[in-house]
This record gives C-alpha cells, sequence and structure tokens, in this order.
C-alpha cells in the first residue's frame, strides 16, 4: 500500500517531546504507525519550499503511473496558510492545491482536524487580538477549502462537528481521537503486584492554566489527607506552573510534588503511579475534548478518573477504564476515601485498562485511516 502523508510543517521526528504537545506529538506518531504496517509512505512536510520539492515529485511519480491509495494530512493549530515561521502566507495555493489535485486524481483523501479553540473563549484569551483579527479569517478559509477537497474528514471526537461552521454530511466524518504507545507490561504489572495502598499514589500531567485547565477541584480535594494516604505527582511545563500557581491553593502539606519532566523521564512516574487524573473544572471545550494523555494513561495500564458530563468522562465510562465522578472537591474527597477503602478495586479496573490497552494504540488509529479511505482491513 503506498500512501501520501501531509502535515503543513515540521514534524519533529523522533524527538523527545512525549508529554507536553499533543499537537507536536500526533503527525510524527502517525507517520510512524503507517510505516510500522508496512505503507510505503511519501511524505509532505517541512517549511513551504520543502512540501513544494516533495509535491513536485509526488505529480511526477504519478504521471509516470505510479498509484497511490490515499492521502492523508494532520492539519495544524494554526491555519494551513500561516504555518511558515514568518506566519504569512507565502505559498497559499500549495497545501490545498495539492489535496485538490489528489482530488481529481481519483486519490482519496482524509484530513485529521485537529481542534477548534479558536471558537472559544480561551482563545480570547491566550491571543492577542491583532493575531485573533488575522487568523480567525483564516481558520474559516481552512474549513471552507476542507469542505470542497476532503473525501473523509477525522475528528477527535464527533461531539466536535457541532462546532463546525461547515455543515459535513454524516458518512464523511469519523472518529479518530489520540492514541498511545504501549508500555513495558512487565514493569507494570510487577508493580502492581508489589505496591501496597495507601498511600494512594495519582499523577496528573498536562496543561494548568484555567480556564481550560482549572485544577481547583483537586488541590481543594487534596486539603484533607495526609501523605501517609495520598500523593499527587504533577506534571506541567515549568513557566506555566509559575504563571498560574498563585491561582491555587497549594496543600501545606508533602502531598503534592511537583515536576517539570518529559518523554522518558515520565515512564517511571506512570510505572509508581495508581490512577492518572483527567478531573477539571467544567467547561465547554471539555465536551469534546479528548486529551493524548488520557491514551497514554490507558496504554500505561493506569485507570483514569474522570469529570462526568465530558467527553473525557463518556470515554473512561464506556471503556471501563476508571471512576468518573462529578467536578467538585467534595464529590473527589469521597472517591478518594471509597478508593482508599476498597484497594482491591485498583487492581480489577488496570485488569480492565490492560485489556482495552491495544485498541488503542497508533497503530490501531492508522489500520482505521486505512479502513475508512480504501476499504480493507489490515
Amino acid at each position: 500500500m503506498r500512501i501520501i502523508f501531509h502535515y503543513p510543517a515540521d514534524i519533529f521526528y523522533n524527538q523527545n517531546i512525549s508529554g507536553f504537545s499533543g499537537s507536536s506529538i500526533r503527525p510524527q506518531k502517525m507517520l510512524q504507525a503507517f510505516c510500522e504496517l508496512g505503507c510505503v509512505v511519501d511524505t509532505v512536510w517541512g517549511q513551504a519550499s520543502e512540501r513544494k520539492a516533495q509535491i513536485s515529485e509526488i505529480k511526477k511519480n504519478v504521471n509516470n503511473g505510479m498509484k497511490y491509495d490515499f492521502i492523508y494530512s494532520e492539519s495544524s493549530t494554526m491555519p494551513t496558510l500561516l504555518t511558515e515561521p514568518s506566519h504569512l502566507p507565502v505559498s497559499p495555493t500549495l497545501d490545498f492545491g495539492l489535496l485538490g489535485w489528489a482530488k481529481k486524481n481519483g486519490v482519496p483523501v482524509g484530513l485529521y482536524y485537529r481542534d477548534i479553540h479558536w471558537r472559544f473563549e480561551q482563545y480570547k484569551k491566550q491571543v492577542s487580538w491583532y493575531k485573533r483579527w488575522i487568523a480567525i479569517p483564516f481558520y474559516h478559509l481552512d474549513l471552507f477549502l476542507y469542505h470542497r477537497v476532503v473525501d473523509q474528514l477525522f475528528l477527535p471526537n464527533l461531539a466536535m462537528l457541532n462546532e463546525l461552521p461547515e455543515a459535513w454530511i454524516g458518512d464523511q466524518v469519523h472518529e479518530l481521537p489520540p492514541g498511545g504507545d504501549l508500555c513495558e507490561e512487565g514493569s507494570r504489572s510487577a508493580k502492581s503486584i508489589t505496591r501496597k495502598i495507601p498511600p494512594l499514589n495519582l499523577l496528573y500531567v498536562g496543561g494548568v492554566r484555567p480556564p481550560l485547565y482549572n485544577l481547583s477541584l483537586v488541590f481543594d480535594g487534596l486539603a484533607g489527607f495526609s501523605p501517609k494516604q495520598v500523593q499527587l505527582t504533577l506534571c506541567c511545563r515549568e513557566r506555566e506552573w509559575q504563571n498560574c500557581n498563585t491561582h491555587y491553593i497549594v496543600p501545606k502539606t508533602q502531598t503534592l510534588h511537583i515536576i517539570h519532566e518529559h518523554g522518558d523521564a515520565l515512564k517511571q512516574h506512570y510505572f509508581n503511579s495508581d490512577v492518572a487524573l483527567l478531573l477539571f473544572e467544567p467547561f465547554p471545550y471539555w465536551n469534546f475534548a479528548l486529551p493524548l494523555k488520557l491514551f497514554e494513561s490507558i496504554c500505561y495500564a493506569v485507570p483514569v478518573v474522570a469529570p462526568v458530563g465530558t467527553a473525557v468522562g463518556e470515554f473512561v465510562q464506556r471503556e471501563g477504564v476508571g471512576w468518573v465522578i462529578k467536578p467538585d472537591a467534595e464529590s473527589f474527597q469521597r472517591w478518594l476515601i471509597y478508593v482508599l477503602e476498597h484497594p482491591d478495586e485498583l487492581e480489577e479496573k488496570r485488569k480492565i485498562v490492560r485489556g482495552r490497552a491495544v485498541h488503542h494504540t497508533w497503530q490501531e488509529r492508522a489500520k482505521e485511516v486505512i479502513r475508512t479511505l480504501t476499504g480493507r482491513l489490515i
């Protein structure tokens, strides 16, 4: 199977960036997954001059009789026309021209649309007004052109479809959440046999900046517990924590451990944890967002606690890979007490997570793309 993989920016391939930016991790992981499945992959990524040369080579291949089974494109978090280092639309027809050319030549076009932060309140708080004034029309242009050149649209969650300004036909849209890499099962299993509860070791990896990542209920809920009962390791960007830590009332005990690690350095923290937290204050974006850390936790065989009424909570409940609770400090405290009193349930949940992890790898996501765009099972 020969495919084209397109991403309108640089892919930081094989760099140790895991643990921070899902938007940077996903393109390299999907590209790697297609290669591991045995696909012959011709890539179009990098700066505009590089993409132009790669596209020229692909068109030459087709003119010489080569057949491509499909093109899979990953959108950037930035508008497609602004992904150059200068953020200027220096090659306005380059990327959409490729997708349109593929469609015209009978090559199925699939595109993963990453997120839609720009339609939510947090975008206004994180981006200056003049940058928004420039970027938002280009975001709309992306969706306008995707609607005309894309055969199959992939979204992290189908609920995100309600936020798209363009109307898509139902059979054109497919759910394609993030994936994960299966952990070293031996290390995880050994830990689960030897660890004693309490203390209950919790792990949170991700953003801490409100309103999108508002962890107040977690800090408030921990206030009544000693380090002998519960410990939380919180991993985030150092600068983000420095900018946001005054927002939180941090417990005065040693219950909380703040770290700023990523990549392979996180492995041991996953192995040492009993439960991963994805517990935020309510916010509209969480109606459809499924963070990469959810699937990373699952692939490390760590059950998850998530808030009810969110896409994460619905997933956790449907898959049985953790617990779903109300997003308030009192409910979190009650859950902590329950788990401390029922430690055997941790191992039961962990067994379920181990069984489900194989269905949520990056290779499984790549297989879904292949099935959708070609009808073939792999």
